[in-house]
């Protein structure tokens, strides 16, 4: 996070599933247990658009998890990252009711909000 200048709090645009971009329609998106790609949308000072986000999501409590641990950025280049989508200052995302591994989300662009570290 130091390498970006990006301080704990700060908040990003993406589009959450970057195999299946929404092309800017708000549509649901169904989200499964396991690794995710998502990208950014937009540029920032620090983060240039199209940054993709690897991380890592879980469906199983009340609402979606998704951590992200590293960034690989349009260059190429893959750093450490530490982020977590939110909705509302709310850890993780409301869903719809489903069955055990998969979920369905309102949106497919979401925030992600900058942590520092996970504990």
């Amino acid at each position: 996070m130091e390498a970006l200048r990006l301080k704990p709090g700060a908040a990003l645009l993406v589009e959450l599933d970057a195999t299946r971009p929404s092309r800017g329609k708000q549509t649901p998106l169904i989200v499964y247990d396991g690794p995710i790609e998502s990208e950014t949308r937009g540029s920032r000072e620090e983060l240039p658009g199209h940054t993709r986000l690897l991380g890592r999501v879980w469906t199983g409590g009340p609402r979606v998890v998704i951590r992200y641990y590293s960034a690989r950025l349009p260059d190429g280049k893959v750093i450490p990252f530490c982020a977590v989508a939110a909705d509302n200052d709310d850890a993780g995302l409301p869903k719809s009711p489903g069955r055990p591994g998969f979920a369905a989300l309102e949106d497919s662009s979401v925030f992600v909000f900058v942590t520092g570290q996970f504990r």
